[in-house]
């Protein structure tokens, strides 16, 4: 459940307590309890926060962007 959602900051995302599915175990889904997405606009920045450890993850949109996030 969206928790809240700043345009071009963040967005926070909760679980949803009332979710009816679970897995094969009979576990509760889903994991997580919650989630946080930072957003970079700049892509040079957002190669720089993943490079450093500062982020698990980005999404790039476009070739020259991806290929500088791998270096």
């Amino acid at each position: 459940m969206v928790k809240s959602w700043q345009v071009n900051v963040e967005s926070q995302l909760t679980r949803n307590g009332s979710y009816w599915r679970s897995d094969a175990h009979s576990r509760q889904l889903p994991y997580l309890s919650n989630i946080h997405f930072k957003t970079i606009v700049d892509p040079e920045a957002r190669n720089e926060a993943l490079q450093a450890g500062n982020v698990d993850m980005i999404l790039q949109q476009s070739g020259p962007q991806i290929d500088a996030s791998s270096i």
